[in-house]
C-alpha cells in the first residue's frame, strides 16, 4: 500500500499557484495516463497542458474532470469561467436602463399630469 501511495504521489499535479479563477502546476506522468481532478465535471472549467487547450474533457467517476495527458513533464493551467456570465451582465444592463426609463417616463407623466 505504501508502495502504491507514493506512486500516486510521485506522479500527481503539483499546485504552484491559485489565484482567483486560474490554478497553475505541473505534473511528471511516467507514462500516458489521465489527469483526474478532484473538480465536479460541469461547464466553465477549461484545461490547458503545455498552452494548448484540452478540447475534450474526461469525465472520471461521472462525477469529476479530467484530462490526458502524455508521458513526460507538463504545465498545466486549471481556468474557471462562470457559464454565461457575460450574458446575466448584458441582462442586468439591460433591465437597468429600462428600469431608469420607466422611472423618468413616469416623473416627467406626473409632472405633465399635474
Amino acid at each position: 500500500y505504501d508502495e502504491c501511495a507514493q506512486k500516486l504521489q510521485e506522479d500527481s499535479f503539483r499546485v504552484a499557484s491559485f489565484e482567483g479563477d486560474e490554478i497553475r502546476g505541473t505534473i511528471d506522468a511516467d507514462e500516458d495516463s489521465i489527469l483526474f481532478l478532484s473538480l465536479l465535471k460541469e461547464s466553465g472549467w477549461s484545461i490547458y497542458v503545455d498552452g494548448d487547450k484540452v478540447e475534450k474533457l474526461s469525465s472520471v467517476d461521472s462525477t469529476f474532470t479530467g484530462a490526458q495527458v502524455a508521458a513526460g513533464h507538463h504545465d498545466i493551467v486549471l481556468k474557471y469561467k462562470t457559464p454565461y456570465g457575460n450574458i446575466g451582465i448584458i441582462l442586468t444592463i439591460t433591465g437597468l436602463i429600462l428600469f431608469g426609463i420607466i422611472i423618468v417616463a413616469r416623473r416627467r407623466k406626473q409632472k405633465h399630469g399635474n
